[in-house]
């Protein structure tokens, strides 16, 4: 996965995978990244609504603009 330059702060990605972003300051669909082969989801639901979150799809293949879940 290539992380924008943006989340890192000019630090480099460590080798176990794990990296802490204090306070994201992103946007709800806002890019974190992109993955360079193949293609793969990662979907964050986060927020005082995430207990409404039911997910519509949970494995299997996504198209671009598939819904992926809803709030309920």
């Amino acid at each position: 996965m290539i992380l924008e330059e943006r989340w890192r702060e000019h630090r480099d990605l460590p080798q176990d995978g794990g990296f802490r972003v204090k306070d994201l300051p992103c946007l709800p669909g806002e890019d974190l990244g992109r993955f360079q082969f193949g293609s793969t989801v990662v979907l964050l639901v986060t927020g005082p609504k995430v207990k409404d979150w039911v997910p519509l799809r949970k494995t299997g293949a996504v198209r671009v603009g598939q819904c992926l879940g809803k709030f309920s």
